[in-house]
């Protein structure tokens, strides 16, 4: 790579970490350009990695790219600026606005194509979460399937179960990824025991003013 210019969706690190800075990798290189799309607003590189590769005397230009990088990166954006995980709602509906019968028998409301694409997408996400009455109703894995078959990666699974209504012989608590249930100081501590004894980790969360 000596003599050669590099393009990066984000600029490149100048702390050590769980891996070396990857400004040093790229001066040691001997790269004489580097192109960053975005400057990492983590507070550990914030415009460091830029300045350390120009000390080296790399030419450094900011921005090419800068949209497409944003939208590729932009669970690690919000992270890094608020905190908060990045969350994707996912629901199907039927054309006048409902995701499910009133007598509670429908099944499938999304077809064929959306469900394979809401398990592709299940392999790249960190968790997959949903309440307790998604449980009682419908009993999911919460897996990521490909073709019927487990795929390689599976997400954490997220039951948000306030007073501890989940059954012992539900799917979520099967083969799979790691299942979580969330819970409240309202759930019987002997239901908190045999979740656990299941395989289940269980968190116990300060409730809000309605016990949720």
């Amino acid at each position: 790579a000596r003599g050669a210019t590099a393009y990066v969706t984000l600029e490149p690190c100048s702390h050590v970490g769980r891996t070396p800075p990857c400004a040093d990798a790229l001066i040691a290189a001997g790269v004489v350009g580097v192109h960053v799309a975005l400057i990492d607003p983590d507070a550990s590189v914030a415009g460091s990695g830029a300045k350390k590769l120009r000390a080296a005397r790399i030419e450094v230009t900011i921005g090419d790219g800068e949209a497409e990088s944003a939208k590729l990166l932009e669970a690690y954006l919000k992270h890094r600026a608020m905190g908060l995980p990045f969350v994707i709602a996912k629901f199907a509906a039927t054309l006048d606005g409902k995701i499910a019968a009133s007598s509670g028998d429908s099944r499938w409301v999304a077809g064929a194509e959306a469900r394979a694409w809401a398990h592709s997408f299940r392999t790249r996400a960190d968790a997959i979460m949903c309440g307790v009455n998604n449980i009682l109703l419908d009993d999911p894995q919460l897996t990521a399937r490909r073709g019927g078959v487990a795929a390689e990666r599976q997400p954490l699974r997220i039951v948000a179960d306030s007073r501890g209504r989940t059954l012992l012989g539900a799917k979520v608590l099967g083969p799979g990824g790691k299942p979580l249930i969330a819970t409240t100081d309202a759930s019987p501590s002997a239901w908190r025991d045999e979740i656990a004894a299941a395989g289940a980790e269980v968190s116990v969360l300060a409730a809000d003013a309605n016990g949720h």
